[in-house]
C-alpha cells in the first residue's frame, strides 16, 4: 500500500519544476516585450544586451537608469557566447515603431533569430525546428503581432501553446488503464522520457483540436475516426526557466477512451514504443525523472478530474491543483 503523501510530495518536485518562474529571484531581471502597446513577451537580460548591442535596428531596449547594474546568472545553462557578467537592468524591449505590419515584423525577427542562430548565440537555436508560431499577448483575445520560429519563443518569454492527449480504457483484467509513450532516443529534447500517448505544439494556422488530431495521427496512428471521440476537457498554465530560456505554456488536453484491444503504433521518429499502465503503475511513473515534467501534470491533470486522487488522503491536493494553472499575465513594471 502507497504511504500516505508520497505520491502527492513526488508530484509537488514535478509541479514546481514547471512553475519555477514564480519564485525566481531572476525573474525581476526580466523586461516586457511590447509591440503596439500589448505586453507579448518577457526577455531575460542577457537576451536584451544582445539585441541592444547586435540588433537596434529592429528592437529599442529601454534600461532603468544611467549606471544601474544587475548580476546575470554565472553558468552556461543560457547564457550567450560574448554575455558580460552584468549588465544594465532593463525595463522595457520594443519592436521598432517603423516596423508597422505583422509582415514585416514577422520578417525582421526572423532575420534577428536567422543570425543568432548562424552566430550560435543561444544554445536552444541549436535545435531549429522550422515550425512557425503567432505570437500575441493571448492568442484567442488578441490579434498576432508577428510570427516566429518555435524554439526561439523561449527567448523573448512568448506564450506558447500546445496539445497533449491521455488515451484510457477499461481492461478486463486490470481495471482503468492509459497510454504512455516513451520518446526516441534521437529527439532534440528530452530523448527517452515517458511522455502522453501523443502531443505537440500548435503551429500558426491550426485550431487546437485540429493540431491534437495531427498529431495523434503522426505519432501514435491514431485514426480520425477515434479522434472524432477525443474531447478538449482543459487547459494547464506552466511557467518555468531551463536551459532552453523561459518557458511560458498553455497545454490544451484532450481525452480519449480506447477499446482495451486497441494499441498504438510509432507513425514517425517522434516514439520509440508504447505502454499499457495501470493507475497505480502510471502513478509510480509520474514521480520519476523518467517521465517529462509537463506530460506528468497532464496525467496528474487526468487523475485529479475522474477522481483518482482522494482529497481526504492526499496531504498536497490543493498545492497539486493550484501547480497546473499558473498565472501567465505580464505584469506591470
Amino acid at each position: 500500500m502507497e504511504a500516505p503523501g508520497r505520491f502527492g510530495a513526488g508530484m509537488i518536485v514535478r509541479v514546481e519544476e514547471c512553475n519555477n518562474f514564480k519564485s525566481s529571484p531572476r525573474r525581476k531581471l526580466f523586461a516586457p516585450l511590447k509591440v503596439e502597446g500589448l505586453k507579448v513577451g518577457l526577455v531575460a537580460p542577457e537576451v536584451a544586451y544582445i539585441l541592444a548591442k547586435h540588433y537596434s535596428s529592429v528592437f529599442t531596449v529601454v534600461t532603468k537608469g544611467d549606471g544601474v547594474t544587475e548580476l546575470l546568472r554565472t553558468d552556461d545553462s543560457l547564457k550567450a557566447t560574448e554575455s558580460p557578467i552584468s549588465c544594465p537592468a532593463y525595463r522595457e524591449v520594443c519592436l521598432n515603431d517603423n516596423l508597422g505590419s505583422f509582415e514585416s515584423r514577422t520578417q525582421a525577427v526572423k532575420e534577428v533569430f536567422d543570425d543568432m542562430r548562424r552566430r550560435r548565440m543561444f544554445p536552444v537555436l541549436d535545435g531549429w525546428r522550422d515550425e512557425i508560431y503567432c505570437v500575441s499577448e493571448d492568442l484567442y483575445r488578441t490579434e498576432p503581432v508577428f510570427e516566429i520560429e518555435r524554439v526561439a519563443c523561449t527567448l523573448i518569454g512568448s506564450k506558447r501553446y500546445g496539445c497533449h492527449l491521455t488515451a484510457y480504457c477499461n481492461h478486463p483484467a486490470r481495471g482503468l488503464c492509459v497510454w504512455v509513450a516513451r520518446r526516441s532516443a534521437t529527439k532534440s529534447t528530452f530523448p527517452g522520457l515517458l511522455d502522453n500517448v501523443a502531443a505537440g505544439g500548435l503551429p500558426a494556422g491550426l485550431t487546437p483540436t485540429q493540431c491534437m488530431v495531427k498529431e495523434a495521427e503522426e505519432e501514435a496512428s491514431i485514426s480520425a475516426e477515434i479522434m472524432a471521440e477525443a474531447k478538449c476537457v482543459g487547459c494547464l498554465s506552466l511557467s518555468f526557466e531551463d536551459w532552453r530560456g523561459l518557458i511560458r505554456d498553455v497545454i490544451w488536453v484532450f481525452d480519449v477512451e480506447v477499446d482495451w484491444e486497441w494499441q498504438p503504433k510509432p507513425n514517425d521518429n517522434e516514439v520509440q514504443g508504447f505502454y499499457l499502465m495501470s493507475i497505480d503503475e502510471v502513478k509510480d511513473q509520474l514521480i520519476s525523472p523518467e517521465f517529462k515534467a509537463d506530460s506528468a501534470l497532464v496525467f496528474l491533470d487526468y487523475l485529479i478530474r475522474n477522481g483518482l486522487l482522494d482529497p481526504d488522503k492526499e496531504p498536497y491536493y490543493v498545492q497539486l491543483v493550484e501547480g497546473l494553472h499558473s498565472t501567465l499575465t505580464i505584469q506591470s513594471s
